[in-house]
């Protein structure tokens, strides 16, 4: 009887443990856009594209879920996954690029991690076109 005494009192006590702590949970992610995005489909995957016109502004939300809540980190390629990351990272939940550049389009990249599995990555192609492409019928 004393053993299983023991044995609820430690179980109690290791609930009481797990209540105070919260309930963890690795991270989770989805980007979200202001305007129309469309899957493309490549040789092998389908990935979502964003076009914007030059000059506007971009902005891309990454909704993250998880405990204790993940930090984010954006990052950019140009082209493919397998180039080099370039000097464009930042830390919180929306990036926003005023008055974007051709040369900003490509590959973008949110990262989300807290430590718990394997970081969450989502990422976004962004197409960015300007008005003299309509006019010369490359778009």
């Amino acid at each position: 009887m004393d053993l299983i005494t023991c044995v609820l009192g430690l179980l109690a006590l290791l609930a009481d443990g797990i209540r105070c702590q919260g309930v963890y949970a690795p991270p989770s992610v989805r980007i979200v856009h202001s305007g129309h995005a469309c899957n493309v489909e490549e040789e092998r995957h389908t990935e979502r594209v964003y076009t914007i016109r030059e000059g506007e502004t971009l902005e891309l939300t990454c909704l993250v879920t998880g405990h204790p809540r993940p930090q984010i980190r954006w990052t950019k390629t140009a082209g493919s996954v397998s180039d080099r990351f370039q000097d464009s990272s930042v830390f919180n939940e929306t990036l926003h690029i005023a008055k974007i550049l051709r040369t900003q389009g490509g590959r973008y990249y949110c990262k989300a991690e807290n430590g718990l599995g394997s970081p969450a990555i989502k990422s976004i192609r962004v197409d960015v076109y300007c008005e003299s492409d309509f006019l010369d019928g490359r778009l």
